[in-house]
């Protein structure tokens, strides 16, 4: 199965009052075929990150993990980027995309997790960029990942 991942955010969290202030986005393709998936959230976190991964060869997960990401419109999903400090070109970054569903009575986690080095953009974090968020999916011309998506 490939993946690539197009993120953008900024913001800070206030911690007492749990408070996101800024946005957050992301774009993720993900099969073969490939499916492209977006979502925004207001959930800040510490910093500025723009990032666009390499098209990656992640193996192939289990027949049922590959279902789950093959249908993800409409699912809440929990995603983790812990990037370096980058700037331009040549950053890394850790993802992880998880995703709940309910089966037979009995919650059950779905989760691809991948590094991907030589990321595109800028990255200046304190820590993990985490959110939750509904994704959806792009316009079926878009299902394609894009070569460049960032424009550097």
């Amino acid at each position: 199965m490939q993946v690539k991942v197009l993120f953008a955010g900024e913001g800070a969290t206030i911690p007492v009052l749990n408070i996101g202030l800024g946005f957050s986005g992301i774009k993720l393709w993900v099969g073969q075929p490939f499916v492209g998936y977006t979502t925004m959230t207001n959930q800040g976190f510490n910093g500025v990150s723009f990032l666009e991964t390499p098209l990656l060869e992640i193996g192939e997960p289990d027949p049922e993990t590959r279902r789950v990401f093959a249908e993800l419109h409409g699912s809440n999903v929990r995603v983790k980027i812990i990037p370096t400090i980058f700037a331009i070109d040549g950053g890394s970054a850790d993802i992880t995309v998880s995703v709940r569903r309910n089966l037979g009575g009995q919650m059950k986690e779905f989760v691809i997790s991948f590094t991907a080095d030589n990321c595109r953009g800028v990255s200046v974090t304190a820590g993990a960029i985490e959110f939750d968020a509904e994704l959806f999916q792009l316009p079926r011309d878009e299902w394609a990942p894009p070569e460049k998506a960032l424009p550097l």
